[in-house]
């Protein structure tokens, strides 16, 4: 993923790494782990989308790309998880004061 720690100034100019093959992924989800890795708390929108779009991908990598990660995967799905049931719950208690 795409985090804080892949920014680096060259020449003046700021330059950002990205580690994987982003032909394989959603640039959703560098979006996403760039913006959380300043420590930031997306809002509950974000949250949801940013944890949908990263199960996919951890999905899509158990069945078509990496299956030998597949035990990386079901602990990173597990946090992503708690962080919908979070967002969730953050939506309907907005709602609810509606």
């Amino acid at each position: 993923n795409t985090t804080c720690l892949s920014l680096t100034l060259d020449s003046g100019q700021l330059i950002i790494l990205d580690w994987q093959r982003p032909i394989l992924g959603s640039p959703l989800i560098d979006e996403y782990s760039f913006v959380k890795s300043f420590g930031f708390k997306p809002d509950p929108p974000s949250m949801l989308m940013g944890s949908f779009v990263q199960i996919q991908w951890l999905a899509d990598c158990a069945v078509n790309w990496f299956p030998e990660g597949h035990k990386t995967y079901d602990r990173q799905t597990k946090q992503h998880l708690a962080e919908l049931f979070e967002a969730f719950q953050t939506i309907k208690t907005n709602i609810t004061r509606m």
